[in-house]
């Protein structure tokens, strides 16, 4: 298993820019190709702010701060006997202090479910500097949920929490909050703030004021202080911790509800939304240009994609409802930077430039609707309707202010997506070779030339394989001109406010 964990020094954070193998303490071999140890063979991972959580085969929570990880044991929860059955970490910009000494404890939560006792989480812990075969764990003090234990085969029947709240499917751990939805198709949410003798409050604002009957939860999926939940019909309902309040109704994201929507990935205050089809869109807002939308630096072409930065530290938001496609292709992104430097000569390339100006994020709009209606008819000729294009994304990630997606590339649909765009260089006139005047000065020099080549053995398939080469070098080169060469940045038509 790799990863790179940065380690949090408050006001520093060092850069480390490779993966690298998380290892065990000493007292614990790595499962290799060789042997199989059921203690390192992780089955399940959650990655939060600054650590990873692994859970092995034989139900071990291992937790990384650094490149060894420690082993978690609760201290009020006797995990051998219960097996854990999921691990989630969590993310949080909140300082935990531990009231003794008023050291910050960390920035993110981290979670367990055990089978048996129900969702067990705690706080971040500052991991020792050295750990060998005598101190490979550390014991925990967790707080359990109230009322999340019950099994329907062996859980505490006569509890009447348990009863009530139902068995949990599936749990996320937000900043402060942590939610769950249950087999009954209900919804909790529990503040860890509040004392261990809380219980869960039950969010009847997202099925009461919904019009599916019946309500049928599919998933939750959801990071930081944004979730979403999905619902078997096709719903998705999205909230926030803002919100989390019984009588709150939830966000209802219109694009959402009308595509085939497979996951959400939330980071700190951007999501992706992965389709069917294969296409992923980027949604929210992104800091100081930090790249997390996938749709170019905000200095240059985002604002063609329509994002529109609202101060100059480079925020970004997305403009418009149904979010904004991101491409795979390398030569879109040529086109794109083609087409800003169109722009600089035109008085809506200077508006859409503007930083800082909500005044121009209509214009901005109206042009991020263009480019991708224009961007929708790259492969034209080469995929039809319906069919998978030639970069389809399987799976998408987002955390913090990054973003990842796992795409499937049919390199040959995007090499006959390219050609279409590129306009060759007209073939140069050739004389026949058989025609050469050998009474001219040249016609001399080529015979000569011509004789040379066959004492040689050179053949007349050698000279055409040499030209396409020199040609295919000029294609290359600076004489090679794109569909879009001529095609100028686009304009309002100042009657219905359409670009033209």
């Amino acid at each position: 298993m790799f990863g790179n964990i940065g380690e949090v020094n408050y006001g520093f954070r060092p850069f480390e820019p490779y993966a690298r193998k998380l290892g065990f303490p000493p007292a614990y071999p790595a499962t290799s190709k060789e042997r199989y140890e059921p203690s390192t063979a992780v089955a399940q991972f959650s990655t939060g702010r600054a650590c990873v959580l692994g859970l092995s085969d034989d139900g071990k929570v291992w937790h990384w701060q650094k490149q060894v990880a420690f082993l978690v044991k609760p201290l009020h929860v006797n995990v051998e006997e219960n097996r854990v059955t999921r691990v989630v970490a969590g993310m949080t910009c909140i300082e935990h202090q531990d009231q003794s000494n008023q050291s910050p404890l960390g920035w993110e939560e981290a979670s367990m479910y055990v089978n048996g006792v129900g969702i067990v989480y705690w706080r971040h812990i500052i991991a020792p500097e050295r750990l060998d075969s005598d101190a490979d764990s550390l014991l925990m003090d967790t707080t359990t949920i109230p009322g999340t234990g019950f099994r329907r085969l062996q859980g505490r029947q006569n509890d009447k929490i348990d009863t009530s709240i139902g068995e949990v499917v599936n749990h996320i751990v937000l900043e402060r909050y942590i939610i769950f939805t249950t087999d009954n198709d209900q919804i909790f949410c529990f503040d860890t703030s509040t004392s261990s003798t809380a219980v869960p409050v039950e969010l009847t604002s997202f099925y009461l004021q919904n019009n599916e009957m019946p309500f049928q939860i599919r998933d939750i999926q959801g990071t930081f202080q944004s979730f979403a939940v999905f619902t078997t019909s096709g719903s998705i309902l999205t909230g926030t911790v803002t919100n989390l309040e019984p009588t709150r109704p939830p966000t209802i994201i219109r694009s959402l509800q009308e595509s085939s929507i497979i996951s959400l990935a939330y980071g700190d205050h951007h999501f992706l939304a992965l389709r069917a089809n294969g296409i992923v869109s980027a949604y929210g807002r992104e800091l100081n240009s930090c790249g997390a939308f996938g749709l170019g630096n905000h200095w240059n072409t985002a604002p063609l994609r329509g994002v529109g930065v609202t101060d100059f530290a480079g925020n970004g938001i997305v403009l418009g409802d149904r979010g904004r496609e991101v491409w795979f292709e390398p030569l879109m992104k040529v086109w794109l930077e083609d087409m800003r430097e169109k722009g600089r000569n035109t008085a809506m390339g200077n508006v859409i430039q503007e930083r800082g100006n909500r005044e121009s994020f209509e214009t901005i709009k109206a042009v991020g609707d263009f480019i991708e209606g224009e961007g929708r008819k790259w492969e034209e000729g080469v995929t039809a309707e319906g069919d998978m294009g030639a970069y389809f994304v399987l799976k998408v990630a987002a955390a913090g202010w990054h973003s990842a997606a796992l795409v499937l590339v049919d390199e040959e649909k995007a090499e006959q997506a390219r050609k279409n765009h590129v306009i060759m260089p007209e073939e140069r006139s050739v004389a026949p070779r058989e025609t050469l005047d050998r009474d001219a000065p040249w016609g001399v020099f080529n015979w000569a030339w011509e004789l040379g080549r066959w004492f040689l053995g050179l053949t007349d398939r050698d000279a055409r394989t040499a030209e396409g080469q020199q040609s295919s070098a000029e294609t290359d080169g600076e004489n090679v001109r794109y569909t879009w060469t001529d095609q100028p940045f686009p304009s309002l038509n100042s009657a219905g406010g359409q670009l033209m």
